[in-house]
């Protein structure tokens, strides 16, 4: 399935579907389909504005919940985004006693009642001390890895006026060890990291890298095998460039009300070469010799001073935060496109 950058996307071919309640009894939902590609991305590649984290700041974190991925976006973006919005609000309204129930719905009369209470696709950028702005953002979902995230880190800042707030700085990591721990289900946020270009254009790109411990060493498993882990969350670093593949899921009814945008797929570039337009993600799956290769510019052959031996069992590694219900079907590793998490 191919992807369609969001800034050209035809608002119309947008699909809201009938709103029900969800299954947990809390809110409502209804989910949204597109005629044509279902998924995106954005325009070139992205800059990532903060560690993925939770949505809440009381530092804990609960099973199946999912984490937050602020990325860029251009003024074209921000203006699509916009006219989805307007179409949404005025879904909101034709429907709103499915919606909002007979007697809140009474009191709305235009979508100027439901504005307050709606959540818009761009995230306006917060100030900086220096009187400047950060810049806007999109706020993606990110599923399926609650169980890897050790620990969040919230801190308290005092705002001009003595107000008090708390915020996630970040989070910690422990490593998702392939062959020990479940590799990522088709329902969950599948993450790569790209490895330069072949000879072809196509990125190198590898879903999986090699453990090593804080001196930089090589770990092995008993059998003096290199461990390798699933590249996840905390490999997606503040202000890194990433090619984002996503979705509009569904439109959330809570005590607010907006549209919840899903990230299936993220491509992270430690070295951005390329800024080429892309309508799809053209790569190259590398296998663990290559993805060494890259890594190091050679394959390291193991010797007393560059490997250290350490059971699968005691491995565990930090880094930063989110997840998703389980799914019972397995994931295909690929790099092409593929079909997004249907949960909250």
């Amino acid at each position: 399935m191919n992807n369609e950058l969001f800034a050209n996307i035809n608002v119309d071919t947008i699909t809201i579907k009938k709103v029900s309640l969800n299954k947990n009894g809390l809110g409502k939902s209804a989910y949204v389909d597109k005629e044509g590609s279902k998924f995106f991305t954005l325009d070139k590649s992205c800059k990532i504005s903060s560690e993925i984290r939770p949505g809440n700041t009381d530092g804990k974190i609960k099973e199946g919940e999912r984490f937050n991925l602020e990325v860029s976006v251009t003024p074209a973006e921000e203006e699509k985004a916009k006219q989805v919005d307007e179409k949404i609000l005025k879904n909101l309204l034709e429907n709103k006693v499915d919606f909002f129930g007979a007697a809140k719905a009474k009191a709305i009369t235009s979508v100027d009642a439901i504005k307050p209470m709606y959540k818009y696709i761009v995230r306006e950028g917060s100030d900086k001390q220096d009187g400047g702005k950060y810049p806007n953002t999109f706020r993606l979902k990110v599923d399926g890895w609650s169980d890897y995230c050790v620990d969040v880190h919230v801190v308290e800042k005092i705002k001009d006026g003595g107000e008090k707030v708390k915020y996630v700085k970040d989070c910690s990591w422990r490593d998702r060890i392939v062959g020990k721990d479940p590799a990522p289900l088709d329902s969950n946020t599948t993450f790569y990291v790209i490895l330069g270009e072949n000879e072809y254009g196509k990125h190198k790109v590898t879903d999986k890298l090699p453990v090593k411990d804080q001196a930089g060493n090589f770990v092995l498993d008993a059998n003096g095998l290199k461990v390798w882990r699933y590249v996840g969350p905390q490999d997606v670093t503040w202000n890194s460039e990433a090619v984002v593949v996503w979705n509009i899921q569904k439109i959330y009814v809570t005590e607010s009300v907006g549209p919840t945008l899903v990230a299936k797929q993220v491509y992270v570039k430690p070295a951005p070469k390329s800024t080429q337009n892309k309508t799809s993600i053209d790569s190259e799956t590398l296998k663990e010799d290559d993805v060494l290769l890259a890594l190091e510019g050679k394959v390291p052959q193991p010797n007393d001073q560059d490997v250290v031996i350490v059971p699968i069992e005691e491995v565990a590694s930090v880094t930063k935060v989110e997840s998703t219900a389980p799914s019972t079907k397995k994931r295909k590793i690929s790099l092409s496109t593929s079909s997004v998490s249907n949960d909250f």
